[in-house]
C-alpha cells in the first residue's frame, strides 16, 4: 500500500522533511494500482469522479522510508458478522507476537446497529462493514505490512455445520436465517469473543 483513504478520513498531510516514500531504485514494488469503490445504489447516471492520489517525485533520497501497516479483520462474513439490534457488539482483532517479535497487537471495533433490522456481514460493499486500521509511520519495516484475524474453521465448526461452511452463499443464508432475540445476540457475542483465530500475516 502506497496510500490510502475511507469515508470520514481527515485530509492527508505531508509526510515530514526527513521521510519520503521510495519509488523505483532496488525498491521492491515495481507497480502500483488504484482501487476505488463506488456506490451508486440507485443507479444515477450523469454522475462524475475526480477523485484520485497525486505524487511528487523529488531528485533527493530521504533519511527514512515510510511504512505502512494495516492491523484487524479479514473483510468478509468468516471474520465479521454484527447481529442487529446491538447496542454495542465488540469484534476484536488479532496480531501475534510471532509477528511483531513479542508486541501483540489487539484491534477492537465496537457496532451500534439497533437501527438495524438485518444482520451486517464483513466485506467490501457500502451495506457491509470492515474493521481494518492503517498506520503511517516511519522508519519503514520490510517483513510487515498486514496483520489479519478471522474466526478459524473449528471455530464455526461449533456452531453451524460443514456444508453451510463449504458455500460461501449458503453461508451468509445460514447467517441471515438467524432469529436475532436479545438472547441469540448475547450468545453470539460470547462466541465470537471466545473463538480461536486464524491469522494471516504479510510482509
Amino acid at each position: 500500500m502506497a496510500n490510502g483513504w475511507a469515508i470520514g478520513g481527515d485530509h492527508l498531510v505531508e509526510y515530514p522533511q526527513d521521510v519520503g516514500y521510495p519509488i523505483g531504485g532496488d525498491f521492491p514494488v515495481k507497480y502500483y494500482m488504484i482501487q476505488i469503490h463506488f456506490d451508486n445504489a440507485h443507479v444515477e447516471t450523469g454522475r462524475h469522479d475526480s477523485s484520485g492520489i497525486r505524487f511528487y517525485i523529488g531528485e533527493e533520497l530521504h533519511q527514512y522510508d515510510v511504512g505502512y501497516l494495516t492491523l484487524g479483520t479479514e473483510s468478509n462474513p468468516g471474520a465479521i458478522v454484527i447481529p442487529p439490534q446491538a447496542s454495542e457488539f465488540v469484534v476484536d482483532a488479532f496480531c501475534t507476537p510471532k509477528a511483531t517479535e513479542g508486541d501483540a497487537f489487539v484491534t477492537q471495533c465496537v457496532y451500534n446497529t439497533m437501527n438495524k433490522k438485518e444482520v451486517t456481514l464483513g466485506g467490501q460493499k457500502t451495506t457491509d462493514e470492515m474493521c481494518l486500521q492503517t498506520f503511517t509511520y516511519y522508519p519503514r519495516m520490510n517483513d510487515l505490512f498486514v496483520c489479519v484475524s478471522s474466526l478459524s474453521a473449528a471455530a464455526w465448526l461449533t456452531v453451524a455445520n460443514s456444508s453451510s461452511l463449504a458455500n460461501i452463499e449458503v453461508f451468509k443464508q445460514w447467517l441471515h436465517s438467524i432469529q436475532w432475540t436479545p438472547e441469540a445476540v448475547a450468545k453470539w457475542q460470547l462466541f465470537h469473543k471466545n473463538s480461536s483465530r486464524l491469522v494471516r500475516i504479510i510482509g
